[in-house]
């Protein structure tokens, strides 16, 4: 780069020491032959540094465009890979149906809930509950129905418990809560909140309840 530039230096200084001797009468007659031709060489030289300078910007312009270009791609590329990555995170720990954590997370992670509690000496409630007539509301209203049952029970589990409590749906009607930082006597005035369920399908009311059991760890 710099004796490129030492170059193109030279030849202009070069072109202006040319153009400068047409200016005194005196060397034009003597040397205005010599000049003239050194003038032709170096303008034509300066015409090739212009080109050369030229091709050589709208290139490395071109490689740029394609560099970054294919950064984007490559970017866009791992935000898809990262997004599908999620999704699959997902898959591998959510009910489809409900949104809450499934078994597979809950034998999982119950353990790791056990240990914390025992390590930061707080109390820590597991919750089983299920639904009452489940089979009777499928047999009755059809699996449609059964489904949003368990949709409004999962829903009103979301609005009733902290976000950092683990609403989990085992199996089929059967749940599991595990509750850390709390006790055993804080969980009935909670379950109270789940009265009065009610879904609305084929322009039927169908009222449904949920019966549960607790147990609390407190470590020792």
């Amino acid at each position: 780069g710099g004796g490129v530039w030492g170059v193109c230096l030279g030849i202009v200084l070069w072109l202006g020491g040319a153009v400068l001797s047409f200016s005194f009468p005196g060397l034009r007659t003597e040397t205005s032959r010599f000049a003239q031709d050194q003038l032709e060489v170096t303008v034509r030289a300066l015409l090739g540094m212009v080109l050369l300078f030229s091709t050589s910007t709208v290139y490395q312009q071109v490689r740029i465009h394609r560099l970054r270009d294919r950064l984007t791609q490559e970017i866009r590329s791992n935000l898809a890979l990262q997004d599908r990555a999620q999704v699959l995170e997902k898959l591998a720990i959510l009910d489809p149906l409900t949104g809450l954590y499934n078994r597979r997370f809950a034998s999982e992670h119950l353990p790791v809930e056990i240990a914390r509690a025992q390590r930061r000496q707080y109390a820590l409630t597991v919750v089983a509950l299920d639904l009452n007539d489940f089979k009777r509301i499928n047999d009755l209203y059809g699996h449609a129905a059964g489904d949003m049952v368990l949709q409004e029970l999962a829903q009103r589990l979301r609005h009733t418990f902290r976000s950092s409590d683990l609403l989990v749906r085992v199996v089929g009607d059967e749940f599991l809560l595990i509750l850390p930082e709390c006790s055993g006597q804080e969980v009935p005035a909670a379950l109270a909140r789940l009265k009065d369920l009610i879904v609305i399908y084929g322009g039927q009311k169908i009222p449904f309840s949920a019966a549960a059991g607790c147990t609390e760890y407190r470590p020792r």
